[in-house]
């Protein structure tokens, strides 16, 4: 099927593992259906046991498969991808949050060495000519989108302009799974330092989103809609089309509410829906802390952070960490259909919610899907990239992980975070669909 915008390849995830596992496995294979079916349904929501059981052999996969049509609603845990233990170009591991450990022999094929969004399931590359590939992990589909901006040049840039094409689409929202309506989906994202463009299926070039406010720094999509917020407002997107004319489209953004005002001035913003159909407006703050040596200090990255203080008095680098996060309720203004209002102040607790953050479209969770992760909590990877030194997560790599507790007000780091990853892709939380096509290598 070939046409822009919806044009699939597919590539097999598990590779020959089905047929190599398959010729050791005889006894294995001969396990009657209804046990294999019975140790499926005992298996925690996790991906990986789905990949991991449906590579023993042919029976165990055709097991899986069932399975996964007889349960079909049922979530699969969010999967945070993280560079392979080898650093190997074309795959990437896995990190099981819940139980605060890598996942050995965890790899899933990812043939792009690049840093990534992810929404629906799918990761969202960004290519040197700044149009996007769509990949899904785990059944190896892909689809390519027109570039969603031209290539900056270097008088546009200015002297000191930091430029890398990874880094100039910040984030990408899906309205719908592209497996589930091939036909029917659009992307928004977030490029240069906080614009937007919208794309749907079929088109051939993005819309640019008419706005003269404060640059975005998150969208998200609830309800049939998609918005948008930077630190002071939130909006939604509002999509026109001329009847006479039905390639004329404008997208422009109507403003729906303000900032608490009494809130502190947050490093970054989130948005995700609820079940209860109101919005939840996350702040997250930073604060800096000293790491490394001197001797991390490059000498194209020096004169770069000295002027942003980033430099302490032992010439070692100021890098910023998550402190803690403040989360407003949204809901609609009193006495108006259209305006929305956040809570004057934070919220307490999430409940048995649980929230996953960073370059990801924002998720919440419920715990009673998910018991093995801890409720009133968020789950929180480094999507600072805004930090000009030399280039985004330069020299320690993507450092400030982990999960804050709403009830102590904590960080805990993961247990994986360390430095020498500066040049590897950044974790990324990818939520499997439970609809997922496992593929079977041949």
């Amino acid at each position: 099927m070939e046409r822009l915008g919806c044009n699939y390849t597919s590539s097999a995830v598990l590779g020959k593992e089905c047929s190599m596992i398959e010729q050791s496995a005889n006894n294995w294979a001969t396990l009657p259906r209804d046990l294999l079916l019975s140790i499926l349904g005992r298996l925690v929501p996790e991906v990986s046991d789905y990949v991991h059981f449906a590579a023993v052999c042919k029976d165990w996969f055709s097991a899986a498969r069932d399975h996964q049509a007889l349960t079909h609603r049922r979530p699969f845990f969010p999967v945070l991808l993280i560079p392979a233990k080898d650093n190997g170009p074309t795959c990437r591991g896995w990190y099981n949050a819940v139980e605060n450990r890598i996942v050995m022999n965890s790899r899933f094929h990812v043939p792009y060495n690049k840093r990534c969004c992810s929404s629906h399931g799918w990761l969202i590359f960004t290519e040197e000519t700044l149009a996007l590939t769509l990949f899904n992990p785990l059944s190896g589909a892909t689809i390519h989108l027109p570039p969603v901006s031209k290539v900056p040049t270097k008088e546009e840039l200015g002297e000191h302009g930091f430029y890398h094409h990874e880094y100039e689409v910040q984030k990408v929202v899906l309205s719908a799974d592209p497996s589930m309506a091939p036909d029917n989906y659009e992307v928004l994202a977030i490029y240069d330092d906080g614009w937007l463009a919208l794309f749907k299926c079929g088109w051939s070039t993005w819309i640019h989103v008419e706005w003269v406010g404060q640059l975005i720094r998150e969208i998200t999509y609830f309800n049939g809609k998609f918005y948008a917020a930077h630190f002071f407002s939130l909006m939604c997107l509002d999509v026109c089309s001329n009847k006479l004319e039905s390639n004329s489209v404008s997208v422009t953004l109507r403003s729906l509410a303000e900032r608490p005002l009494d809130s502190a001035w947050p490093s970054m913003t989130y948005l995700v829906g609820t079940p209860y159909g109101h919005l939840l407006w996350i702040y997250r703050f930073y604060t800096r802390k000293s790491i490394g040596t001197p001797k991390d200090v490059r000498d194209d990255m020096k004169e770069c952070l000295e002027v942003n203080e980033q430099i302490d008095e032992n010439g070692c680098i100021r890098y910023h960490f998550t402190s803690r996060f403040e989360v407003y309720e949204v809901k609609k203004k009193e006495g108006s259909t259209t305006q929305l209002v956040a809570e004057p102040e934070p919220i307490k607790t999430l409940d048995d919610m649980v929230l996953f953050l960073g370059h990801n479209e924002s998720v919440l969770a419920s715990t009673r899907d998910f018991p093995e992760y801890k409720a009133n909590c968020i789950y929180y990877v480094d999507d600072c990239l805004n930090l000009p030194i030399g280039a985004p997560y330069q020299p320690f790599g993507a450092i400030d992980m982990g999960v804050f507790d709403l009830a102590s007000q904590c960080c805990k780091p993961f247990d994986f975070v360390g430095s020498g990853k500066g040049l590897m892709p950044p974790p990324i939380w990818v939520v499997p669909k439970a609809n997922f096509e496992i593929p079977l290598s041949n």
